[in-house]
């Protein structure tokens, strides 16, 4: 017996929980499996069925029928991988039983557990890790209502675990231009896996659980993939090989994020001569739009020296205003030396995008 309790994602599933979960259904290969109650142990009988070809597509139309329960077979050493996804408005859940289960006690029986609340949620090991059968046998994939009725989606696939190279052309890029995710995958004899479907998903930074599909391609010769993104915000994003291919299990890369820079408009001025101490203004273009009234748009001041050199000199802040579907940044500035001067627009970087220098205005004060 295991001495803790499966932990998945900072959770531990109770007995109390197990038994909130309800009774089990479906038809052939009974399997006679113990179910701990808060006052009495009791045994409970639900039918497993052979998990059909994946994706497994099924129906929770009562909370009196919360589970559906399938048997599948695997050699020790073999991964097996598995993502639900249920209707927008239901909360479910996989759990993963050893050969033999006698309990629906998760200390003694469950080997694996979803991740996450987020959807689509994967089945994984009690450290987080991708399941691999420790012994040959008849394991129990558990499909569990905690909320809600309707359809779900179990995509799954076993086999070896394989190896997915991924890179970001970039972690910043410009407003409105693409970043590329691409990367190859091979089995664990360095052999090219051709013809896989490869998944890109996203979230919102700094969320690890990517939920949101983007694109999906198939590798090619080498198992070659690639994909191209635009980000509107600060995202992260997640590569998956979907285990279309006969012989391995999912996979996933480690999350990546990318942040766009925002658009920002080269500082204008009046004229391109002002004069010693004396008040001017310069604006520009921010996109996308900012918030009325931010001051998170800096002008930075640089002074020409003798030696051609510029340095920095003045820095004063910029009001933002509304102008059109963007946003217009304008500030009042008076420069206190002779010479040639730039003027750059820049702002740091913030939740949603990365830091953004703008082109260099050219004056001359006398």
């Amino acid at each position: 017996m295991r001495s803790t309790a499966l932990r998945i994602a900072g959770v531990v599933l109770s007995a109390a929980i197990m038994v909130a979960m309800g009774g089990c259904t479906g038809a052939r290969a009974t399997v006679s499996m113990g179910v701990a109650s808060a006052d009495a142990s009791t045994v409970a009988t639900f039918s497993a069925e052979p998990l059909p070809a994946s994706p497994v597509i099924g129906t929770v139309t009562s909370h009196t029928d919360q589970d559906d329960v399938y048997s599948v077979e695997l050699q020790k050493g073999e991964a097996f991988t598995a993502r639900i996804k249920p209707p927008s408005s239901a909360v479910m859940a996989l759990l993963l039983y050893l050969p033999g289960a006698e309990s629906l006690d998760q200390n003694e029986f469950v080997v694996a557990g979803w991740e996450t609340d987020r959807y689509p949620s994967y089945l994984v090991s009690e450290n987080g890790a991708t399941f691999v059968a420790p012994e040959t046998g008849n394991y129990y994939l558990r499909i569990i209502e905690l909320g809600g009725l309707g359809d779900y989606t179990v995509d799954w696939a076993k086999g070896a675990v394989p190896h997915m190279t991924t890179w970001a052309s970039a972690s910043a890029v410009s407003y409105g231009r693409a970043v590329r995710f691409s990367g190859a995958l091979s089995g664990s004899n360095a052999q090219s896996i051709v013809g896989e479907r490869m998944e890109l998903w996203s979230a919102p930074y700094p969320s690890r659980y990517a939920t949101k599909f983007v694109a999906s391609t198939i590798t090619t010769t080498g198992g070659l993939y690639s994909f191209s993104v635009v980000p509107r915000y600060r995202t992260s994003y997640k590569v998956v090989s979907a285990g279309t291919v006969d012989g391995y299990a999912m996979a996933r890369s480690a999350s990546k994020a990318v942040a766009p820079r925002v658009y920002l408009g080269t500082p204008r001025v009046s004229t391109s001569t002002k004069y010693r101490n004396r008040v001017f203004y310069t604006w520009g273009t921010l996109k996308p739009r900012h918030a009325v009234g931010s001051r998170a748009i800096k002008i930075r001041c640089y002074l020409r020296r003798s030696d051609g050199k510029y340095v920095l000199r003045k820095t004063v802040s910029a009001v933002n205003a509304n102008y059109g579907d963007y946003t217009r940044y304008r500030a009042k500035i008076t420069l206190p030396y002779r010479g040639r001067w730039k003027l750059y627009a820049y702002t740091s970087a913030d939740a949603l995008h990365a830091a953004t220098l703008s082109y260099p205005r050219s004056i001359t004060v006398r």
